[in-house]
């Protein structure tokens, strides 16, 4: 099962990286039947890796930037502070109470937001050594190659139960997230990839919440578990697959 959860997570960076305007672009090499054309690992990462490090790279640039304003805010907030404004020049800056602006908050969840960026792009190098693992490949290519061949059925089950959130609404890695684990259902449901061991639903919501809590933000993994969890109670998965 390890080389499973690796491929989940390998599928889930192919997807994140391949990602334009809110629709996947996915390889060929990819897309391709894999006993004719066996995907180019190396490639397809090679890509995933500079699109995701371009994007974490502007990312952590803007918020250092933000962080240089808030650092500005802060010392003209002492400095301008009645406590030091009435002191001698001489005398010693005295600590002053922050301002709790919503502006200033903003800005920190958004370097927030970078930081863990940066953080998900070291874990990269990891999963393109798994890829090399013939069980890991196989099986991230089996659910990126399902995903592409059903994605129109994948977004109607999705939007089926995402009532005020509109695909194009969702935070790209909550957005890639539901399609994968959608997918692999539909799949899982209609053509395994392991006939001899079938993968309950359950295992396969469970999995995409733990990568939603590492890669999305805080509580997002509570809605993709709520949203996953109708789909296949309430039948979108069946009425998907017809």
């Amino acid at each position: 099962m390890k080389a499973r959860h690796a491929a989940r997570e390998l599928a889930f960076f192919v997807l994140f990286g391949s990602e334009k305007q809110g629709q996947p672009q996915l390889s060929l090499s990819i897309i391709d039947n894999p006993t004719t054309t066996p995907v180019d690992w190396h490639t397809v990462l090679l890509t995933t890796i500079r699109t995701l490090m371009s994007d974490a790279e502007t990312t952590a640039t803007e918020a250092w930037n933000d962080i240089q304003t808030v650092l500005e805010t802060v010392q003209l907030a002492e400095a301008d502070a009645t406590v030091n404004m009435e002191s001698p020049l001489s005398a010693p800056m005295k600590a002053v109470a922050l301002p709790n602006t919503q502006e200033a908050i903003a800005l920190f969840a958004k370097a927030k937001s970078a930081l863990e960026a940066v953080v998900d792009v070291m874990r990269l190098p990891e999963l393109y050594a798994l890829a090399q693992q013939p069980d890991t490949a196989a099986f991230a290519a089996h659910l990126l190659q399902g995903l592409h061949q059903r994605l129109e059925s994948i977004d109607s089950a999705i939007a089926a139960h995402s009532h005020d959130w509109p695909l194009e609404r969702l935070a790209k890695a909550d957005r890639c997230l539901l399609r994968l684990a959608v997918g692999e259902l539909m799949v899982e449901a209609e053509n395994p990839f392991d006939a001899s061991q079938s993968v309950a639903p359950s295992v396969i919501i469970n999995e995409a919440v733990e990568l939603a809590k590492q890669y999305t933000d805080e509580k997002n993994y509570q809605f993709i578990n709520g949203i996953l969890g109708q789909v296949v109670r309430q039948g979108a998965l069946t009425a998907a697959l017809k």
